[in-house]
């Protein structure tokens, strides 16, 4: 068993908010960006291959839409640190961005950076439902979402 502690940073916001760009600022050795729980298959397999990564002591970026609500998340936090056990719990890190609606779905429509949804429309959709149930625990750093000024 390992002494090392690994690190699990989840990152949160809406659509646009800027997550995939601090993704690419930050240093890791296990990500997943999205899908992480897109069927408990999938997140079951993606929770057991988290857990062999933490206890090696490796630094981890999980960022998955379903996880913004204050219950989902604890359950998935629950759920790795069960699935590591009895080896250290890492350091958890949580960093949100803010629940600004407008600011999400301004460069939501301005990116192009994604292919599967090149007007924005779809993630501007699925803003309007995330926002409402978009919980940020006092315990996460928050970030302010920076408007882009031109497509990217």
């Amino acid at each position: 068993m390992s002494d090392n502690h690994g690190t699990l940073i989840l990152i949160q916001g809406l659509a646009g908010s800027g997550k995939s760009h601090l993704i690419e600022l930050l240093r890791y050795d296990f990500l997943i960006q999205e899908n992480f729980a897109a069927t408990a298959e999938s997140e079951e397999r993606n929770i057991e291959d988290l857990a062999r990564e933490l206890r090696g002591g490796r630094r981890c970026i999980i960022s998955d839409r379903k996880y913004r609500s204050g219950i989902e998340r604890d359950k998935f936090i629950y759920r790795v640190l069960s699935a590591i056990s009895p080896s250290p719990q890492p350091r958890i890190r949580l960093i949100c961005f803010e629940n600004d609606i407008e600011a999400a779905n301004h460069n939501c429509l301005k990116r192009t950076n994604k292919v599967h949804d090149p007007t924005g429309e779809d993630h501007v959709a699925l803003n309007n439902m995330d926002t409402k149930d978009y919980e940020i625990p006092s315990s996460a750093i928050v970030i302010k979402i920076h408007r882009i000024d031109v497509a990217t």
